[in-house]
């Protein structure tokens, strides 16, 4: 597939290839936008807002031809992305080393096929609140009201519980409404009674403002005191309250025994408030309530997890089954009539106790071999790839989670992002971030430059558990993005029989806002003596070949004629000398005979005296510069004028950085895939422009 980008960050546009189900390894220097092709491919498949990545060239430009477009993934519905942000939030959790260690290393489709198959046999348990939908309402109430009548550390009745506030010392004080009140019983007593009682007192503010009543404009001034009153003696918050715990009441009214029944609504009545013995039945009743709710609850829910051994299994059915010997407040009909439903159902899951054994003798089969399986695998890991670690998956069914333990210790390390190193803590984030992707399989994985911070034996170990193992990322569609050249070496050319397969390179530019790709063959890495050879034998400028044999000789640490006469001419001397610590010799003439010819072998003709002549003429360097075809060769180039750049971070490119290639045995040609940044280049180009126009 391709993917176009526009307006993204210092992508103006860009293409870029996928291959499906391979490495997709996009090599490229720093600021080339790799981190943005990242966020602009992940914002768009999970359909979040691109404007964060307008251009700053572009903020105050409203024109949609310079808003942040990507195209090309329709055929990706769901993306995982691993980076600094995925490390933050997923791993090196407190108590586990990655978040959802149970979904992602326990909860296989095999694993998922035998909690379909458990919870289909205990699904007899559950028919009584499909067929009583009323059920689910009751369980609800019967929390409310245990919620309502909270009770303190030492069991007695909380004083500051929903059912005290509405009592408190007076009762129910809508069945005692004061004599001089009573006209305003329909209100009191109304349904809307909380809401009208709120409005009242909202008017009681104006009644100051005039003699006149703030609702009607009628006089006030005899019944002023008895407005007031109203505010005084009926709080709407307590009157609420008490409207709550009726309500709750008259719900659950069918599940409460007669005379349970016959008790509240005596203590609902009462205008004198709560007493002790009040008290002390709303406790027992508020203790069955709760009871009754939780064992309603684990059978409503009950689910494979809740099978600790299989071999109870029967003896843990039949303790659900709901004792109403243990409910006196609660013993009515309809209370009889659901346990009775509730019994008869667990016994039909009883009958079938056999069969439920054996898939659950599978499931913890299924989890042990999970168990025993990861942890082999991140320890065969960490232990070849140098890390004094080891990991362990700890609890029980659903409750399982992946900690880490050092080699020399006997605990589980907490905080792992506080003990464990750069190198390690990114080593260990990569690993499980596979396992996470294995466990959700998205259509698309993308790596934001995961290794290039380990040594060459990590980085192999590293891509070595990614893609070669059978549990790895190597079927997935992967986006590798890095600025190491290493994985593309180890992949496509040191191991070709075990990565080429399904391995897929490019190498990404970026000129001027446009990002473009060229493909990477096993035939692209080559030796430095095969880059140059070849330069030496097709390049039309002959001060490049030079250039590239002196730094040839420079990589073997051959300080012999050849390379003093060429460090001679780079340094514009008359005559060539020989270096030897602080001495300088000058050839003689057979020395400079020898070499030139030597020289001349090995470029297609020397002569010290002519290639003088021409890097003393400062138009034939700048002439070369302009002719140059990529960034790599200018530097060189430019290097020769022997300038001063004012930019001591210029200078010290200029000078060093791209002065010796690294000291890998396989490299890229700087010719085909240019490693210069725009910023160097464009110094380069002004400082010629400056000076030599």
């Amino acid at each position: 597939m391709n993917i176009e980008i526009k307006n993204c960050n210092n992508i103006d546009h860009g293409e870029i290839s996928l291959e499906r189900n391979k490495l997709n390894i996009k090599l490229g220097i720093n600021g080339t936008g790799k981190s943005t092709v990242a966020k602009s491919i992940t914002h768009t498949i999970n359909n979040e807002d691109l404007s964060n990545l307008k251009p700053f060239k572009h903020e105050n430009t409203e024109d949609s031809e310079f808003s942040p477009l990507v195209s090309g993934l329709d055929e990706i519905r769901s993306v995982k992305v691993f980076d600094e942000k995925y490390v933050s939030q997923f791993v090196f959790k407190p108590d586990e080393l990655i978040e959802n260690s149970f979904d992602i290393f326990i909860k296989t489709p095999e694993y998922t096929e035998k909690m379909e198959a458990i919870n289909s046999l205990i699904a007899d348990t559950k028919k009584v609140f499909q067929e009583h939908d009323w059920l689910s309402q009751a369980i609800k109430d019967f929390d409310q009201l245990a919620t309502d009548m909270r009770t303190t550390a030492s069991g007695s009745l909380a004083g500051n519980s929903k059912v005290a506030k509405a009592f408190g010392e007076e009762g129910n004080i809508l069945e005692n409404i004061p004599e001089d009140l009573s006209s305003y019983v329909n209100y009191l007593t109304s349904d809307s009674n909380v809401k009208w009682l709120k409005w009242q007192a909202q008017g009681n503010a104006f009644l100051e403002l005039d003699s006149g009543c703030p609702y009607c404009i009628a006089p006030t001034e005899e019944n002023k005191e008895q407005i007031k009153k109203v505010s005084e003696v009926y709080n709407s918050k307590t009157v609420e309250n008490l409207g709550a715990i009726i309500g709750v009441i008259e719900n659950l009214g069918d599940y409460f025994s007669t005379s349970t029944m016959t008790t509240l609504n005596e203590i609902v009545k009462k205008i004198e408030g709560l007493d002790d013995s009040d008290k002390s039945f709303l406790v027992r009743l508020k203790l069955e309530a709760e009871a009754l709710s939780h064992q309603l609850k684990k059978i409503q829910y009950l689910s494979n997890f809740d099978f600790k051994d299989k071999d109870k299994a029967e003896e843990e059915m039949n303790a659900l089954k709901i004792d109403m010997s243990r409910y006196q407040y609660l013993d009515s009909e309809k209370t009889q009539q659901v346990v009775k439903s509730i019994d008869e159902s667990i016994t039909e899951v009883v009958d079938k106790i056999g069969a439920l054994k054996g898939q659950i003798a599978q499931q913890d089969r299924i989890i042990r071999e999970s168990i025993e399986s990861n942890q082999k695998e991140i320890n065969n890991f960490l232990s070849y790839a140098g890390y004094k670690y080891e990991v362990e998956l700890l609890g029980e069914k659903n409750d399982i989670k992946l900690r880490l333990k050092h080699a020399d210790g006997t605990k589980a390390v907490q905080s792992g992002d506080q003990h464990l190193s750069y190198g390690e803590r990114n080593a260990f984030a990569v690993i499980l971030f596979m396992y996470e992707c294995l466990a959700q399989n998205p259509d698309l994985v993308i790596l934001d430059d995961p290794i290039s911070s380990f040594d060459k034996n990590k980085k192999f170990s590293i891509l070595h558990k990614l893609f070669r193992e059978a549990n790895s990322l190597r079927a997935k569609t992967v986006l590798l993005l890095t600025h190491d050249v290493e994985p593309v070496i180890d992949t496509l050319k040191i191991m070709p029989d075990k990565f080429a397969e399904f391995t897929v390179a490019h190498y990404l530019s970026n000129r001027n806002g446009i990002l473009s790709e060229e493909s990477i063959c096993s035939n692209d890495i080559m030796s430095f003596k095969q880059i140059c050879d070849e330069v030496r034998d097709t390049h039309p400028n002959k001060v490049v070949r030079l250039v590239y044999l002196r730094r040839y000789f420079d990589i073997l640490d051959d300080k012999g004629m050849e390379y003093q006469m060429l460090s001679s001419l780079f340094k514009k001397t008359t005559q060539p000398y020989i270096k030897t610590g602080d001495s300088k010799v000058d050839f003689t003439a057979d020395q400079k005979d020898s070499t030139e010819t030597s020289i001349s072998e090995l470029v297609g003709g020397f002569s010290y005296s002519e290639l003088l002549t021409t890097l003393g003429d400062e138009s034939q360097i700048v002439s070369a510069y302009r002719q140059a075809d990529n960034g790599y060769e200018k530097v060189q180039i430019f290097r020769l004028l022997e300038a001063e750049h004012e930019d001591q971070v210029v200078r010290k490119h200029i000078s060093e950085t791209f002065h010796i290639e690294n000291d890998l045995v396989y490299q890229l040609s700087p010719q085909k895939y240019d490693p210069v940044p725009d910023f160097l280049i464009e110094a380069c180009d002004l400082y010629i422009s400056e000076k030599f126009e």
